[in-house]
């Protein structure tokens, strides 16, 4: 009897170990089915100027780096403290699939890793909160969402002039060392999207001389650049810098240089 029982307390562990295994494995299995949702853009938090078009970008993805069948992808919007409600997206993107543009709801049986498209907040300051609501052909679910801040006050970029630091005048041929540098303004912190800078020699139409798409999720860009002015000739050489950031509202900057022989 001791025996029998010496040998049953022995198996116990065992047993338990292996139920407690298997508990694991269906538990794994189950968050393995939810998608993943992850914001490229816009970031949570950030200050967006009344009637800025948004770009949103967002990825699904399986937890165990796999991705089930999309079935449906639902979008909202939420005004301050208001009920929730459909949110219309333009030239929403499921990885390159067609889809009917200004849809709310996407029904689709592939496999999709991305979305991309654009929306606009509202000409009213406020708080905006936007929800992707991802459902997979098996039933699992899964929601995300970003908050944004609007204002109705004008958050444009800063272009600063390190050097030169204003207008100058210089000697017809001579090479300037110019370092510009760029920033988000202080108050949003918006990505910075586009830099770029047209020539108008002696006031002359300009021409363009720098035409930048910037690198993505960045608030701030240095351009340094040797510029030349013309040789032998008196005059005035006019760079103007245009700042854009993700809100789409340009920064202009005029820097005037004067040439003599």
């Amino acid at each position: 009897m001791n025996f029998t029982i010496t040998r049953y307390l022995l198996i116990l562990p065992i047993l338990l170990s292996l139920f407690s295994c298997k508990k694991e494995e269906e538990k794994e299995e189950s968050i393995n089915g939810i998608p993943k949702i992850i914001f490229s853009r816009p970031s949570n938090g950030k200050t967006w100027y009344i009637g800025s078009q948004v770009k949103i970008d967002f990825s699904v993805a399986a937890v165990n780096g796999t991705v089930s069948k999309i079935k449906k992808v639902t979008t909202t919007k939420k005004y301050d403290n208001n009920a929730e409600e459909p949110l219309l997206l333009f030239d929403f993107d499921m990885a390159n699939n067609v889809f009917r543009k200004g849809d709310t709801t996407f029904l689709k049986t592939v496999t999709v890793h991305s979305f991309k498209g654009w929306f606009k907040v509202r000409n009213i300051k406020g708080t905006e909160v936007y929800t992707i609501k991802v459902t997979t052909e098996d039933g699992f679910t899964n929601t995300g969402s970003v908050t944004l801040n609007v204002t109705d006050v004008s958050l444009l970029p800063e272009v600063s002039l390190l050097n030169p630091s204003k207008d100058t005048t210089i000697t017809a041929g001579t090479a300037i060392n110019l370092n510009i540098q760029c920033t988000s303004n202080s108050s949003s912190q918006l990505n910075l999207e586009k830099f770029k800078i047209m020539l108008s020699l002696d006031n002359q139409a300009p021409n363009p001389f720098l035409d930048s798409t910037l690198a993505s999720n960045k608030s701030s860009y240095n351009f340094k650049s040797l510029f030349k002015t013309r040789d032998s000739v008196a005059g005035s050489e006019k760079l103007v810098f245009y700042l854009t950031d993700e809100s789409n509202q340009t920064k202009v900057r005029e820097l005037v240089i004067t040439t003599v022989k």
